[in-house]
């Protein structure tokens, strides 16, 4: 039997939970009083890595380059659910995904904690998401680590904390 402690929630995913500094929920609001006041809530950010191993990165416009997917994890709903959920709506692959790790919040995530988690898929299906290369890019562990240390400013701010923090390792 499952139960869920937000049974009215199920058709808002505009409400999110604001936690305190130790990642415990508070209470339930409305996702843009949560972004304009700078409250401390969750979100999901999800690395897309082709069986090589290369991370399949999107480019985000005033931001840069940034790991696969991202979403804010609206209240009632599990990271890991919101993770499986942006690797099928986003790239349209159903498949197991793995846990990274948590990033604490700051200004780079807009305050959010931010439950990282990867998903594998084919080759051939990574390389066909690369259609725009101005939107998506492929790269190996190298060439993101020479990024982030030559070229730092084309990655995004929360990339470059999560490749600093060692969450994004070799695979």
């Amino acid at each position: 039997m499952q139960i869920s402690l937000y049974p009215s929630l199920s058709n808002t995913p505009d409400l999110l939970e604001v936690v305190d500094k130790n990642n415990t929920p508070l209470c339930v609001m409305g996702k843009e009083d949560v972004l304009r006041q700078g409250l401390h809530h969750r979100a999901v950010g999800l690395l897309v890595r082709d069986r090589l191993g290369r991370a399949l990165l999107t480019h985000r416009p005033g931001l840069g380059w940034g790991l696969s997917s991202f979403g804010r994890l609206p209240a009632g709903q599990s990271s890991e659910r919101k993770a499986q959920q942006l690797f099928f709506d986003d790239w349209g692959h159903d498949g197991r995904i793995l846990p990274l790790g948590l990033s604490p919040p700051g200004p780079e995530s807009f305050n959010a904690f931010v439950e990282l988690y990867e998903g594998r898929m084919p080759v051939s299906l990574a390389s066909t998401a690369v259609r725009d290369p101005d939107l998506h890019m492929l790269v190996d562990y190298d060439e993101l680590r020479g990024m982030g240390t030559h070229f730092g400013e084309l990655l995004s701010p929360f990339l470059r904390t999560v490749l600093q923090a060692g969450l994004m390792r070799p695979r």
